[in-house]
Order: C-alpha cells, then sequence, then structure tokens
C-alpha cells in the first residue's frame, strides 16, 4: 500500500510540474496572455518543487537513495528559461531591433546610448535617483538589487552538477562568461543594454552565495536535501543562519515598505507638470512607454531628460513613473493630453 501511495505520488507529482511548465510557456511564447516577473517564478518555482518532490518519492518507491541530479537539471533548464524571458525575450518590452535596422538615426543613437563601460557609474546613477525620490525603491530593487540575486541560483546549482565548479575561480569566471553572454545577447538583439554594471553586480551577487554555501553546515545540507551525501548537520549552525536570513529579509521588508510608505501619495488633487531638460534632440522616434493598446514615442531621443513634477515639488523621470506608478493614482490619458499641450512632442 505504501509503495502504491509513493509511485502515485510520484506520477502527480510530475504531472502537476508539467502542467506548470506548460503554462509557463504557453505564455513565454504568446505576448497577449502574459504572466509579470513574479508569478513567472512563481510557476517556475512552484514545478521544481513538485518535480523535486515526484522524484524523491520515486527513489523511495525503488528503495533506492540517489543523488536527484535529474532534478537539479531540470531546475537549471528551468532557470535559464527564466533568465531568457527577463533579460533577453521578455515581449512585455517589445522588440525594436527592426525599428532600429531600418533607421539609420536610429541605429546610431542606439549604438551611442546602449554601451555603458565605465564601471559601477549606472549603479551610482541609481543611488543617486534614489536619493534624490527621482526614481522609486521598486525601480531601484529591479535594476540594482535584482542584478545582484539575478545570477545567484548559479551558486547552488552548478557546484552540485559540475565537481569544477567548486573551485572558486572557475566558478566566478563561468559566472562571468554568463552575465557577459547575456549582457551582448541583450546589445545584438535590441533587447537591453550592454552594461559593465551588471556583470559586475551579478558576479559579486552570485559569488557572495558561492561562499555562504560553501560554509560546511550549509554546504552539507544542501547535499542532503539533493542526495548528493548523506552528511551529519550541526542543527544548532542551521538554525543560526536560518534566524540570520530570516532577519535580514524582515529587515529589508520593513525598510522597503517604510520607504514606500512615506513616498506614498495620491495623484488625485495634485497638480502636474512636465519639464524636458533635453539639451540636443537626436531625430528618431523613442519608444518610452507601453501599454496593452498604445505604444507611446517621443519623436526624438530624450526620455531621459522629460520628467513629470507634482505640485512643483516631487519631481520624476516620466517613462519610470508610468512603468511603476511610483504610489500615485493617474490616469494615461490625462498624462498623455497634457504632454501634447506642453509640445514635449509625443
Amino acid at each position: 500500500m505504501k509503495k502504491k501511495l509513493l509511485l502515485g505520488g510520484s506520477v502527480v507529482s510530475f504531472i502537476c510540474s508539467i502542467l506548470l511548465l506548460i503554462y509557463f510557456l504557453y505564455d513565454f511564447f504568446n505576448p497577449h496572455f502574459m504572466l509579470n516577473e513574479i508569478e513567472s517564478i512563481i510557476f517556475l518555482c512552484l514545478s521544481s518543487l513538485f518535480f523535486y518532490l515526484g522524484n524523491l518519492a520515486l527513489n523511495k518507491y525503488q528503495e533506492k537513495i540517489k543523488p536527484l541530479k535529474m532534478t537539479l537539471i531540470y531546475i537549471l533548464f528551468l532557470y535559464i528559461l527564466l533568465l531568457m524571458e527577463l533579460t533577453i525575450f521578455d515581449f512585455r518590452r517589445g522588440f525594436h531591433l527592426e525599428f532600429i535596422l531600418t533607421n539609420k538615426e536610429a541605429l546610431k543613437s542606439y549604438m551611442a546610448t546602449s554601451v555603458r563601460l565605465t564601471p559601477l557609474a549606472t549603479t551610482l546613477n541609481f543611488i543617486r535617483l534614489l536619493l534624490e525620490a527621482r526614481i522609486s525603491v521598486n525601480i531601484f530593487m529591479y535594476n540594482v538589487l535584482g542584478n545582484i540575486v539575478c545570477l545567484m541560483p548559479f551558486a547552488v546549482i552548478l557546484p552540485l552538477l559540475f565537481k569544477k565548479q567548486n573551485k572558486p575561480i572557475v566558478f566566478i569566471l563561468t559566472i562571468i562568461l554568463i552575465s557577459l553572454g547575456i549582457e551582448l545577447t541583450q546589445f545584438i538583439t535590441a533587447s537591453g543594454t550592454l552594461d559593465i554594471d551588471d556583470i559586475i553586480l551579478n558576479s559579486l551577487g552570485a559569488f557572495i552565495c558561492y561562499m555562504f554555501f560553501k560554509i560546511p553546515s550549509i554546504k552539507k545540507l544542501v547535499q542532503n536535501i539533493f542526495g548528493i551525501a548523506k552528511n551529519k548537520i550541526n542543527k544548532k549552525d542551521i538554525l543560526t543562519y536560518g534566524l540570520i536570513i530570516i532577519g535580514l529579509i524582515i529587515l529589508f521588508v520593513i525598510l522597503v515598505w517604510g520607504v514606500n510608505y512615506f513616498k506614498s501619495k495620491e495623484f488625485k488633487g495634485y497638480e502636474i507638470d512636465f519639464v524636458d531638460e533635453a539639451k540636443t534632440c537626436k531625430e528618431g522616434l523613442e519608444k518610452f512607454y507601453e501599454d496593452s493598446k498604445y505604444i507611446y514615442y517621443f519623436d526624438c531621443y530624450k526620455s531621459d531628460a522629460v520628467y513629470i513634477m507634482f505640485n512643483g515639488n516631487d519631481k520624476f523621470l516620466l517613462k519610470d513613473f508610468l512603468n511603476d506608478g511610483l504610489n500615485y493614482e493617474y490616469k494615461l490619458n490625462d498624462i498623455y493630453t497634457l504632454l501634447k499641450n506642453t509640445n514635449i512632442g509625443i
């Protein structure tokens, strides 16, 4: 009876895992049926969990203790899919490669603005904009903290699958090459910029995570979870590290919530103005916002110089405001009308 339950549980878990993957793939290739970034992560985490449970139950059914390497390979496959969706093939952002290749001015401008090779320049700029309240905490988290955690899962998966990845130098070189590959692909496909800061932050985050999982008690726990080895674990160490991680997460959530709370305002009842600080204006349409119905363009390249201002005080970069909301209530039609009336060009 017990063996039948194990086999049945294994089959059900594998089916659930595959169904979640199919749903994600359907969303991946269908721009009109979209999961947001968080939903995509949740779906793939659940798919990984069901696959792990199915593999674990199958091992117990066969009465064999085998490393769950198939689970690790499956998780690696899902993780690569997620990276592709979030960095290269994100249909939410839309591709404008065809427009760039058929417009000489657009191509020239793209080549000039989409390669950033000054170390930490982009990161320091995001920090400055955050301190000046010109971008939201969410924008900062997505662009800075998001790059730090982006490749962290490799720090767990690669050393368990490949022995050579247990050497720090080999691992960090692998991460640099992966990050560089993503950046180059984004640049070539016009789905993002080639930014040295992304490579630095990706590598830093992955290496910190790699060293954390090198801690003996943590390493032994992970090996036990995936059946790589059967180690005796110091439970006090695991509890200590677990509490530290939980404490840091709680502190981070409180910090983000607090900043968002104090910056929270309503659009209603506020006067808004637009500021165009573009000193030069390169010819060519530039997309600065897209919704389910329309794509909005400036008549030249200046999205980093057009701001929305509330009551002559709070000032936000317009493209960030529209993509994030910044806790204001607003109607896109009202903003569109005001933009046209101020002759900013849209």
